[in-house]
């Protein structure tokens, strides 16, 4: 399948095995400094400058949307919760994360790259590849998509691409990380 032919229904999962669930938990948490020798960690941050984060349970904040069939998580750094996000995860592959709030006294630090680079080399295990979110990368209250730069630094860091002729709803283009095979 070209990249020409991705839609947010079809895009491949990264291998033809079974695809499996990431779970993420309290009680099976996911911690970046334990992906250090991870091929997307490697790739993305062989310098070791993107913070360490903890990925596990969460609640919905008065601010999130509960969605159907997604997992909040929520980001611990330096052991404080300072944000979290939902990841949605079909039978087919396609996985997405959607909704990531970081607190504002957190904002700045590359948090959210490290997550998004936890999640995809957890995806890439489970046989799955990481995509936009189908609904948009959603402007902030200053009008730029926080979301978008996530994205653009995976891209420039060689972990993520961007779907050629696709665009979301507020025109901001479609990413997918790459296969594992790929780097």
């Amino acid at each position: 399948m070209s990249l020409e032919q991705i839609s947010p229904n079809n895009i491949p999962p990264a291998a033809a095995a079974p695809v499996a669930e990431v779970r993420i938990s309290d009680e099976v948490p996911l911690d970046t400094a334990q992906l250090r020798e991870h091929p997307v960690f490697l790739a993305a941050d062989p310098e070791n400058r993107v913070p360490d984060v903890t990925l596990g349970s969460a609640s919905l904040s008065p601010r999130d949307r509960a969605h159907a069939n997604e997992q909040r998580i929520g980001i611990i750094a330096d052991g404080q919760l300072v944000g979290a996000l939902n990841l949605k995860q079909l039978p087919s592959g396609t996985t997405w994360i959607r909704d990531v709030r970081i607190e504002e006294e957190a904002q700045g630090r590359r948090l959210g790259v490290a997550t998004y680079l936890g999640v995809i080399a957890a995806a890439h295990d489970a046989g799955r590849r990481v995509q936009s979110d189908p609904a948009g990368l959603s402007p902030s209250p200053a009008g730029d998509s926080p979301a978008r730069h996530v994205w653009d630094s995976l891209v420039g860091r060689g972990v993520a691409e961007v779907v050629p002729g696709q665009q979301d709803q507020h025109g901001n283009p479609r990413f997918i990380s790459k296969p594992p095979e790929a780097k």
